[in-house]
C-alpha cells in the first residue's frame, strides 16, 4: 500500500467540488486496466473510489485509426454521464482525476456489494423493493445504447439493497451498429419514460456532456442505436394496439 499526503482535487458527489486527502492506494488483482482502489479523507470522513488510467488506441494495417476498438478511460467517464443523462442511475460517480503524474478517472467504490457471479455460485436471489428482471432489461437497454463489447457476470453488482450497479465501461462507444453480446437473455423492452428521455437527445446535447470523451463518429452512433431503440419500442407498441384492437 503507497500513501501520499497530499491532498488532490475530487469530486465524488456530483456538483460539489472538495479537496481531499488520499490516505492510501491499493493495487487490485482484478481487471486487465490495472485498477487501483484508493482510500479519501474529509473532515474524517473516509470513502474510497477505484482509479483508472489505462488509455490504450489500437491502429489497423494501413495506421489509420481502428473503429475505436479500444480500452479507454475516457469512456468510464462517458458512460457515467451518459447514464445521468438518461436517468438510470445505474453508473458510479466517476470524475476525471490526476494522481501524481497520472491522468485517469476516479470513481465511487461500491461497498457491501455482490458481483452476478458470486451472487449465482452462492445461489442468492434478489430481494429489493425494484424486480431484478427490470433492471436486467436496463442494463441490456443501457449496453445496447453505448455499444458495450464487454458486460460480464463481474462488472455488473448489486447493493446491499438489491439495486444493479453497472462499472467497467472501457470498452463501451463502439462506432459499429451490431448489438453487443447480452448479459441477460430476455427480451428487451424499452420502458415508456425512457423512451421519452431517449427520444429527447439530440447531437448538440451529447456532444456538450460526452464532446471531452468521446469522437464525433462515436456519439453519431450512439445517436443511430438509440434511433434504433425507438423504432423497435414503437412498432411493438403498434403492435400491441392492433392486438388489443385499440
Amino acid at each position: 500500500t503507497a500513501v501520499n499526503d497530499e491532498p488532490i482535487d475530487a469530486e465524488l458527489v456530483e456538483g460539489e467540488v472538495i479537496d481531499v486527502e488520499i490516505v492510501s492506494v491499493e493495487k487490485l488483482d482484478a481487471g486487465v486496466t490495472q485498477p487501483q482502489r484508493v482510500t479519501l479523507r474529509k473532515d474524517g470522513v473516509e470513502l474510497r473510489a477505484v482509479f483508472k488510467q489505462l488509455s490504450t488506441t489500437y491502429d489497423d494495417a494501413t495506421g489509420a485509426k481502428a473503429s475505436f476498438d479500444s480500452d479507454r478511460f475516457e469512456y468510464e467517464l462517458a458512460a457515467y454521464k451518459l447514464d445521468r443523462l438518461i436517468g438510470l442511475d445505474m453508473v458510479p460517480v466517476a470524475v476525471p482525476r490526476t494522481i501524481g503524474k497520472r491522468r485517469g478517472v476516479l470513481q465511487f467504490w461500491i461497498d457491501n456489494s455482490i458481483n452476478l457471479r458470486h451472487m449465482i455460485e452462492q445461489k442468492l436471489q434478489p430481494a429489493g423493493w425494484c424486480e431484478a428482471l427490470a433492471q436486467y432489461n436496463l442494463m441490456n437497454v443501457f449496453d445496447v445504447l453505448t455499444g458495450n463489447t464487454d458486460r460480464t457476470q463481474e462488472n455488473a453488482l448489486f447493493t446491499r439493497d438489491w439495486m444493479l450497479v453497472l462499472i467497467d465501461h472501457s470498452l463501451a462507444f463502439r462506432t459499429h451498429q451490431k448489438r453487443p453480446r447480452l448479459l441477460y437473455l430476455g427480451e428487451l423492452q424499452l420502458p415508456p419514460a425512457l423512451a421519452e428521455r431517449l427520444a429527447a437527445l439530440d447531437a448538440m446535447q451529447l456532444q456538450q456532456a460526452l464532446g471531452p470523451w468521446l469522437q464525433k463518429r462515436q456519439i453519431d452512433a450512439i445517436l443511430k442505436r438509440r434511433d434504433q431503440l425507438l423504432r423497435e419500442y414503437r412498432a411493438a407498441a403498434a403492435a400491441g394496439q392492433r392486438a388489443t384492437g385499440t
